[in-house]
């Protein structure tokens, strides 16, 4: 017989009953949006960054395009004035061609005149603030002439082979009148000197000028 209490206890072994819920896995299911969602961000990351090195590339390239625009305008803008060059070369031959004959420094002006007169004879040179506005010279007889002006006045002064004359004169152009005054005393000798270009005649004796040079 056995004795209650001091057999065996069917509860001895028994493994403890937890109360609380058996804890599980976390469900793989539940990572692919995870997943999906960070592939996404680097796509758009990986997306942006070649937008913005294609924006900073054209960006770098408009402004050398720019400066090409402006350096072609410069362009035009120098080869204007060869343009203009141009024409004043073109201009220029009838701005210098004399009307009637050239100045003296000119290839027709007769050799020894100069600005003021005959370099090789003092009496036919035009004094200090008179202009020389008519020259002219012979060999038969050797003479040489100028008709000069100041302000108002011409003067006539010309050496001739018998001697240096002067006198006070009138005209224009290649065509003078001159009173013939006496080189010493400076009294009028009555004498008149006409000259019409290579033409001449005093007191009725006529001749003729081998050149001549009208202003």
């Amino acid at each position: 017989m056995t004795t209650p209490g001091f057999g065996t206890n069917p509860y001895e072994h028994t493994s403890p009953v937890h109360g609380g819920p058996q804890q599980t896995q976390p469900d793989q299911r539940n990572l692919v949006p995870i997943i999906c969602a960070i592939a996404i961000l680097i796509a758009l990351l990986i997306s942006g960054a070649v937008i913005w090195n294609h924006v900073r590339s054209t960006g770098q390239e408009t402004p050398s395009t720019a400066e090409s625009s402006e350096q072609t305008p410069a362009s035009v803008e120098e080869t204007a004035p060869e343009d203009d060059q141009e024409e004043d070369a073109e201009g220029a031959p009838s701005e210098e061609a004399p009307e009637t004959s050239a100045s003296p420094g000119a290839a027709d002006v007769p050799e020894g005149l100069t600005a003021a007169g005959w370099s090789d004879y003092p009496e036919a040179r035009c004094q200090q603030g008179e202009d020389m506005v008519f020259a002219a010279a012979g060999s038969d007889p050797v003479s040489h002439i100028v008709i000069c002006e100041k302000q108002d006045s011409l003067f006539y002064r010309g050496v001739w082979s018998s001697g240096a004359a002067f006198g006070p004169a009138r005209g224009e152009g290649s065509s003078y009148t001159a009173s013939i005054l006496d080189p010493t005393s400076g009294e009028d000798t009555g004498s008149v000197l006409t000259i019409r270009g290579t033409d001449y005649d005093i007191d009725g004796e006529a001749g003729a000028f081998e050149d001549y040079w009208p202003r």
